[in-house]
């Protein structure tokens, strides 16, 4: 019976000091504070660096566009006079399927949008005046200097159309957005 007296002694001991005062749960208390603090910082920190890697991979693509506009550029910069029309075509084929391409992502970019809808109507006049100078016999093959004179000039103004549009590129490798 006196056991049982001890007991019930030590159990209003415990019991009649609250919870809340006692050393171990005020440590607890603060180490889980501290812990909930740490994460917080963590997870901004994280945003953050989130943040920056989607900012560096838009300016890695927007550089990889301006190089591989650029190099679509140098390879067809200069025309023959006596370009036949076969070529030419395949030209306007590849600037036409390479360009589309790159830029469609970025048609509705309000810094791009006004370039882009440029050189696309340029895509399209340049096929129209090429359909307008399209030999009808197998011989010729537009051999004369029809085709070169017909898209020369539209040719030469695409070219500066995706300069600028390197250009834009270019601007946002440095400052992206």
């Amino acid at each position: 019976m006196e056991e049982i007296l001890k007991l019930i002694k030590d159990i209003s001991l415990v019991v009649a000091e609250p919870f809340y005062r006692k050393p171990d749960f005020l440590i607890s208390t603060a180490f889980s504070g501290l812990g909930l603090w740490l994460t917080w910082l963590a997870y901004k920190e994280a945003e953050r660096a989130k943040e920056a890697a989607e900012q560096a991979a838009k300016s890695v693509k927007s550089q990889a566009i301006a190089m591989e506009l650029q190099e679509l550029v140098q390879k067809h910069d200069k025309f023959e006079v006596n370009i036949r029309y076969t070529t030419c075509r395949d030209i306007l084929a590849e600037y036409n399927r390479k360009i589309r391409r790159l830029i469609s992502p970025y048609r509705n970019e309000q810094d791009l949008q006004t370039i882009i809808q440029q050189v696309e109507q340029m895509l399209d006049a340049i096929r129209a005046i090429l359909d307008d100078v399209r030999p009808y016999s197998d011989e010729t093959d537009g051999v004369s200097n029809a085709v070169y004179n017909a898209v020369e000039g539209p040719f030469a103004v695409l070219n500066g159309q995706i300069g600028e549009l390197i250009g834009t590129f270019e601007r946002r490798t440095v400052n992206p957005q």
